[in-house]
């Protein structure tokens, strides 16, 4: 039961950084985005 714990526990921070990773590559994409075509 344990061991199946630290598994499922190591996936899912795995998928969290991945998400975070993705999440930040995006929010700068919308920043350098933003920068260059500001609203008009």
């Amino acid at each position: 039961m344990g061991t199946i714990k630290v598994e499922v526990f190591a996936d899912v921070k795995q998928h969290a950084e991945n998400f975070l990773k993705l999440a930040k590559k995006g929010f700068m994409t919308v920043c350098s985005f933003t920068v260059l075509s500001p609203p008009s």
